[in-house]
């Protein structure tokens, strides 16, 4: 064999470069990502699992048929928040502001409220609702349902 018919045989290869079969498909992995999304955003928007006192990222992770550490890099990469609680907390948050804010519900106890959103006790609650928008649950519902204060500036 001369060493020209050795290099002339093309490659199997051929036209591809081994460093471009080794990039993936950012189209495909933008699917699969938007995917892994929509999962965690029906789990947690219409089945309301947020709900669950004791929700955990492990179970989260297990619902939405995804690995613990992907829900994690989602959760902060890709929807913005700094951890697993806080990522449930705004969503109760969200919860209680609006029956806070709602006049039938003016006689539901704060503690109700905080139950049913699943917090499993006053002072989590507490904390997450002043974190989140700066005021205790019953200076929102005051304002919510009252309007500011006279002698604030708004």
């Amino acid at each position: 064999e001369s060493r020209g018919d050795i290099f002339s045989a093309a490659p199997a290869h051929a036209g591809r470069s081994p460093l471009r079969r080794a990039v993936p498909d950012t189209a495909a992995c933008d699917r699969a990502m938007q995917a892994d999304l929509g999962r965690i955003r029906t789990l947690m928007e219409t089945q309301e699992i947020w709900r669950e006192e004791g929700l955990t990222i492990t179970s989260l992770a297990a619902r939405a048929s995804l690995p613990e550490a992907h829900l994690r890099r989602l959760i902060n990469d890709q929807l913005g928040y700094r951890n697993f609680p806080s990522f449930v907390n705004a969503h109760r948050i969200t919860a209680a502001k609006a029956r806070l804010a709602d006049p039938d519900e003016a006689r539901t106890s704060i503690s109700a409220i905080a139950y049913d959103i699943g917090f499993a006790s006053l002072g989590p609650f507490n904390r997450a609702f002043r974190d989140e928008t700066g005021q205790s649950p019953s200076e929102w519902r005051r304002r919510a349902l009252n309007g500011p204060d006279e002698t604030e500036n708004v």
